[in-house]
């Protein structure tokens, strides 16, 4: 004689779906349900890719505001401990960015054009910005104090400008100002912090003084913006909401 199951479990198995009592954590009754490995794998990505915006924003934002104020030429400053620490978290944020970025990887196979050209622009210039940074931090005190001559605004890197320095600046900041309309227009960050985003890198795009005209304060202003934007991207890669888009270029709910 055929008795019934008691409760949810039943009905079911009988029907194949899951019953409103049913806990969500369980398969069969009593028994836990766990996540596909590569499911908490890419979870614990996440974390990481995320975590890594996040240090490479408050590292963009210390190096500016911690850089010697008003030049970036000379022996006396480009030998000081300030610029040494400075430079160093350049290095730092350039470096946690690169990592970053790989969060946001997958989703460029569905994303659309302005993204894509953003994402891939991005991903270069940080990659050079990083380059620059191993140089600034690591190079230039050695350079400043054993070949002054090299770092002098009348020296080479600067008379005139190493080519490196505005291709990297420009390859950087075209890179985040496309890319932070592109994840404003996806919903991925808000639009107040896509915004910041792309002003601070409006505002690194040219070169610091001596190099160009423009005033000193835009490149602190613009290291502290670049930063809040970073962290705005790595607080998205940890939600989850930059993992999957449409291959219209909208994100699945």
């Amino acid at each position: 004689m055929f008795t019934p199951l008691r409760g949810g479990l039943g009905r079911s198995r009988r029907s194949g779906l899951a019953s409103p009592g049913d806990s969500v954590g369980s398969g069969l009754e009593g028994t836990p349900h766990f996540a596909p490995p590569g499911m908490m794998m890419t979870d614990r990505l996440n974390r990481a890719y995320g975590v890594s915006f996040l240090v490479a924003g408050c590292a963009a934002a210390l190096w500016t505001l911690v850089h010697p104020w008003g030049t970036i030429a000379g022996p006396e400053v480009g030998g000081s401990t300030q610029w040494a620490v400075s430079h160093t978290f350049h290095f730092v944020a350039g470096f946690f960015a690169s990592i970053g970025l790989l969060g946001l990887a997958q989703r460029q196979s569905g994303a659309g054009r302005l993204e894509r050209v953003g994402y891939l622009t991005a991903f270069a210039g940080t990659v050079m910005f990083t380059g620059t940074g191993i140089v600034t931090a690591f190079i230039w005190p050695l350079l400043a104090n054993n070949a002054p001559a090299l770092v002098e605004l009348s020296g080479p890197f600067f008379s005139p400008p190493h080519p490196v320095i505005g291709i990297t600046a420009l390859g950087f900041s075209v890179g985040y100002i496309l890319f932070g309309v592109a994840l404003a227009n996806a919903d991925v960050i808000p639009k107040g912090a896509a915004a910041i985003l792309v002003i601070g890198a409006l505002f690194l795009l040219p070169p610091p003084p001596p190099l160009s005209p423009v005033p000193w304060l835009l490149f602190p202003v613009g290291g502290l913006f670049v930063g809040i934007g970073f962290i705005s991207i790595g607080l998205a890669i940890r939600s989850g909401r930059v993992e999957r888009v449409a291959p219209s270029g909208v994100p699945h709910g």
